[in-house]
């Protein structure tokens, strides 16, 4: 029954409140401000739902956005780490080849000894391609630059030149960007006492 139909139903009579009567259109003003105030509750409570929702959408996508960075953070060191391992194992068998390379050169050897050589010197070149690929390249580093042991690995230390400087470079560093890979191995000019 529709409260339109609920109003027209008061029958005339003297007792029996009328339509018009000012006691039952009071009570039925009372009765629907009742029910407003009772619907603009359940707004207020559907749009408060409504924003908590919102609310959790957008923290949840924010998480979301947080973890995607993460962990392509985290991929992109994974990545890095992973560079650095395969060159720093790639640069032992380059030394390893390196001392064979300036060993031969103290020896005298026959023309079949030289294409072997040769091989070695290819395997050579091929490995300075693959740190290439890598983005590693060769520190500079040179005679006569301060020691920084951030980038130098002293291995020897001298009387000779200026103080605390770079006498000989023993073995070349790699960099990758602005990551040390290894430290160039170098002999270092220091007063020693005597």
């Amino acid at each position: 029954m529709n409260k339109k139909s609920s109003v027209n139903n008061y029958t005339k009579g003297k007792d029996t409140p009328t339509k018009n009567d000012p006691s039952s259109l009071n009570a039925r003003i009372v009765q629907l401000e009742e029910e407003i105030r009772q619907l603009a509750l359940t707004i207020d409570k559907v749009e408060d739902e409504k924003q908590q929702i919102e609310n959790q959408m957008k923290k949840a996508l924010a998480d979301y956005q947080n973890l995607e960075r993460a962990m392509d953070k985290r991929m992109d060191m994974k990545s890095i780490q992973l560079r650095k391992h395969i060159a720093q194992d790639l640069l032992i068998l380059m030394d390893d080849v390196q001392y064979g390379l300036n060993a031969v050169t103290e020896l005298t050897i026959g023309d079949d000894v030289q294409a072997w050589i040769q091989g070695l010197v290819d395997t050579m070149s091929k490995m300075k391609t693959v740190l290439e690929s890598l983005d590693i390249q060769v520190m500079q580093v040179n005679v006569g630059d301060q020691f920084d042991s951030g980038i130098h690995e002293a291995i020897a230390v001298v009387d000779q030149g200026k103080e605390n400087t770079v006498v000989e470079i023993v073995q070349p560093g790699y960099v990758m960007g602005e990551m040390v890979i290894r430290p160039a191995r170098v002999v270092v000019s220091k007063k020693l006492a005597k």
